[in-house]
């Protein structure tokens, strides 16, 4: 009875670490910085596996919704992370016209396998789609949206005044001739 309890305990340790793998790549792939020893802390705050899957995603900065399995899969919801009836993890990253999935299972270092979501379809237990909880800044856009600043102009010449100084001062002493010429004509 003990043994069986430890063994439990034991598979579902394993589980909940595939599960933090899982959601570390989602974020690679979201281009989402996080700490990968905050995330495994998250999980370890319960031993209610989507809590822990809640937590430890929401530290990495995403978010998870739990979906039921629909019998169909379509692309814009990809990636999706699954759990299977015998405990492994993996990320379904593409699917084909024809249903061909293809599967990152965790437990096999990312090695990717490809099923028919047809004949899978009855085999797996947790469906849940995975999204950055905030949207990536664009830096091509930033200097544009930036607010007005009223001395942009006198920024950008304070900035490089050195080369400046001959034509400053050329300019200065052919507006002083002309004067001059206008005034002793």
């Amino acid at each position: 009875m003990m043994s069986a309890a430890v063994e439990k305990n034991n598979h579902q340790d394993v589980t909940k670490q595939e599960w933090i793998e899982a959601l570390l790549i989602v974020a690679d792939h979201y281009q989402v910085s996080c700490s990968e020893q905050s995330v495994k802390l998250a999980a370890d705050w319960t031993n209610d596996l989507p809590k822990a899957i809640e937590l430890s995603a929401r530290q990495a900065g995403l978010m998870v919704r739990f979906l039921s399995v629909d019998k169909s899969i379509s692309k814009w919801r990809l990636p999706v992370l699954i759990e299977m009836k015998d405990g492994l993890v993996g990320i379904i990253e593409s699917v084909s016209k024809e249903d061909i999935i293809s599967i990152r299972w965790i437990s096999e270092k990312g090695l990717h396998s490809d099923y028919n979501f047809e004949e899978i379809h009855g085999d797996i237990v947790r469906f849940v789609s995975v999204r950055p909880v905030a949207g990536q800044r664009d830096s091509r856009i930033d200097a544009y949206i930036a607010p007005f600043k009223k001395h942009w102009l006198r920024e950008l010449i304070i900035h490089d005044w050195r080369p400046y100084i001959h034509v400053i001062m050329a300019s200065f002493a052919f507006n002083i001739l002309g004067l001059a010429g206008v005034l002793f004509s």
